[in-house]
C-alpha cells in the first residue's frame, strides 16, 4: 500500500487585521519525520492549529492522497487521522480517570460506542505495545510522570486510526534520557508508516530525528526540502533572515561603543563625598559616600586619589 500524503496549499489566516499565515504550502508524507521550525511568532503552531481544526476561518486547501478535505473542527481532523500532542499534556488528559480511560477517551466519546471495561484495558495495552511501552493501565493518570503522560497521548492517537501525528515542542519538558526514549518512539511510528510533524527550536534534535525540513518566518514559507544538505547554521540563518556572521559583526560594533565602567570620585579631606559610576553608554548613577555595592567590582579597578580633589578613572 502506498504511503499517505497530506498537502496544505496557499494557507492564509488573519486575526483582526494581523496576517498570521500568508499563502503557506506544506506537505507531509507517511513514514516521514518532518521538522517544522522558525523563530517565535513565525506561524508554526498556527499552521498546525489549522490542520487540527482549531482555526476554522482559514483560506486555502487541504488534501489527503490528492482528495480535498474539509477541516473546521478538531473532530474533523481526528476523523481524518490527524492528531496533535501538544507541549502542555495535562490539558488533554482527564484527572481522576485511569490510564486506560484516558487512552481510549476519543473512542469512548463516539456516539453509540459501548465497551466492557476488560476490553477498554485490552485496547489500551495494545496501543501502548505499539510504542514498546509497558504501563499498568489501571493506574490513575494523576500518578503518572510527564514523560508517561506524553506516551499516553501518543497511545491515544494510535488507538484512533492515526495517520498523521503532530508533536508540538515535545522535548521541551523532558530531560535528555526521556527525550531519547521519545526519539525511539518516533522512529517506531515512522516505521509504521505514520507521518510525523516535529515542531522544535532545538536544531540538533531536528538534525538527529527528521528527514525533511520546513522553515517559516513571519507567517511565510522560507524553505522546504530534505534535511540532509543543510547545516545547523544555515537553518538558523533561514529562521532569522540574516547571516550569523552579520549578526555577530553588528553586535561586536555595538559592544565596542559601550563604556565598560567609568568612575568619577570627588574627594574632600580624604573622605569620598560623591561617587558616580557609568556602566553602559549614556547610563550613570550618583550617590553620596562610597556605596558598598561598588567595592567588589568597580573599586578594585579604579584607584582613589590620596589627597583632596577630584579624580576620574576609566
Amino acid at each position: 500500500m502506498s504511503a499517505n500524503r497530506l498537502e496544505m496549499h496557499n494557507i492564509s489566516l488573519a486575526f483582526s487585521g494581523f496576517q498570521a499565515l500568508n499563502k503557506v504550502d506544506f506537505t507531509l508524507h507517511g513514514g516521514s519525520v518532518h521538522a517544522l521550525t522558525g523563530a517565535n511568532g513565525a506561524g508554526k503552531s498556527t499552521l498546525m492549529a489549522v490542520l487540527c481544526g482549531t482555526h476554522a476561518h482559514y483560506e486555502g486547501e487541504v488534501t489527503i492522497n490528492n482528495q480535498p478535505v474539509i477541516i473546521r473542527s478538531p473532530r474533523d481532523a481526528k476523523q481524518l487521522g490527524i492528531h496533535l500532542v501538544q507541549q502542555e499534556v495535562d490539558v488533554a488528559l482527564v484527572p481522576g480517570l485511569s490510564i486506560a480511560e484516558n487512552i481510549m477517551l476519543d473512542r469512548l466519546a463516539e456516539p453509540g460506542m459501548t465497551f466492557r471495561w476488560s476490553r477498554v484495558r485490552q485496547l489500551a495495552c495494545e496501543a501502548l505495545a505499539q510504542l514498546d511501552v509497558a504501563l499498568d493501565v489501571r493506574r490513575s493518570i494523576d500518578s503518572c510522570t510527564l514523560a508517561e503522560k506524553q506516551q499516553i497521548l501518543l497511545a491515544r492517537a494510535l488507538s484512533h486510526h492515526c495517520r498523521f501525528l503532530i508533536l508540538d515542542e515535545p522535548t521541551a519538558p523532558l530531560d535528555q534520557h526521556e527525550s531519547e526514549r521519545l526519539f525511539a518512539v518516533v522512529r517506531r511510528l515512522q516505521h509504521q508508516g505514520i507521518g510525523v510533524v516535529f515542531i522544535s527550536h532545538r536544531i540538533h534534535e531536528l538534525k538527529a530525528i527528521c528527514d525533511t525540513l520546513t522553515v517559516l518566518r513571519d507567517g511565510r514559507l522560507i524553505e522546504s526540502g530534505p534535511m540532509g544538505p543543510l547545516s545547523g547554521e544555515q537553518i538558523v540563518e533561514k529562521m532569522l533572515g540574516h547571516e550569523l556572521s552579520d549578526i555577530f559583526r553588528r553586535r561586536a560594533r555595538r559592544t565596542a561603543k559601550r563604556c565598560c565602567c567609568r568612575l568619577t570620585v570627588c574627594m574632600m579631606r580624604r573622605c569620598c563625598r560623591i561617587f558616580r559610576c557609568a556602566c553602559g553608554r549614556g547610563k550613570s548613577s550618583e550617590s553620596p559616600g562610597w556605596p558598598a555595592r561598588a567595592k567588589p567590582s568597580c573599586a578594585k579597578r579604579c584607584s582613589a586619589p590620596a589627597k583632596a580633589g577630584c579624580s576620574g578613572a576609566s
